[in-house]
């Protein structure tokens, strides 16, 4: 937060933020020279919630058979404890150019975090992390132009780089000036569930025809979920 103060003062009074250079982080690939890597569970992928600013994502890759790319997320934004917003979007790659990709982005009202911070709602929205910690239900209903209802099944444990998956930014790094996350929830996963997304031409057209996209069928494997919280 004080960097950012730094930042906004030296754009007013027009004078150069230092320059603190690689003495000012800790990345986490120090962690992984002595521990390359460590396996998480449920609780490793709570909300944080803070009461500072800071931004938490929840963003999910998937592939289906037929080779369509999509991705999921949920994006929590907090501003100085003063504003929070939340964002959910979705978006199906055309991985051949012939057709713009489709994207659906839509601010979430009435949201909050569950009381043991696994699961995640809004107004037509909810993304579930199951008792087990085995799986994410993802629904959305936010846009009629991609309606979202998926499950991902993990098949291998998650796992973050290093001990805490965390880089550290700051000239004194035990008590950074703030820090980013990233932790792999999910690997070789098993899916199911779809997105109707409405094309172009249906929109101008004014009808409810659906196109399917994509189909994900069950228990198809070799892809990764990623869930990264980042944090500052």
């Amino acid at each position: 937060m004080f960097s950012w103060v730094q930042q906004q003062i030296a754009n007013v009074a027009g004078t150069q933020e230092p320059i603190y250079g690689p003495s000012a982080i800790r990345s986490v690939a120090e962690e992984a020279k002595e521990t390359p890597y460590t396996e998480i569970g449920r609780d490793d992928l709570k909300w944080k919630e803070m009461e500072w600013t800071n931004v938490e994502t929840q963003t999910f890759y998937f592939i289906s058979d037929e080779g369509r790319i999509g991705m999921a997320q949920v994006i929590y934004s907090n501003v100085a404890g003063i504003r929070t917003t939340c964002q959910f979007n979705s978006k199906i790659f055309n991985t051949d150019g012939s057709k713009p990709h489709l994207w659906s982005s839509t601010p979430l009202t009435n949201f909050e975090i569950s009381e043991d911070k696994s699961s995640f709602y809004a107004d037509d929205c909810a993304l579930e992390l199951s008792e087990d910690g085995n799986s994410y239900t993802i629904k959305s209903l936010n846009d009629p132009r991609a309606i979202v209802n998926i499950k991902i099944t993990k098949a291998a444990p998650g796992f973050q780089g290093g001990k805490t998956g965390t880089s550290f930014y700051g000239t004194d790094l035990n008590e950074p000036w703030g820090w980013m996350r990233h932790a792999f929830g999910m690997r070789r996963v098993r899916r199911s569930g779809y997105v109707l997304a409405a094309t172009a031409s249906q929109k101008k057209a004014g009808t409810d025809q659906r196109v399917l996209l994509p189909l994900i069928t069950t228990d198809t494997r070799g892809w990764r979920v990623k869930v990264p919280v980042a944090r500052q």
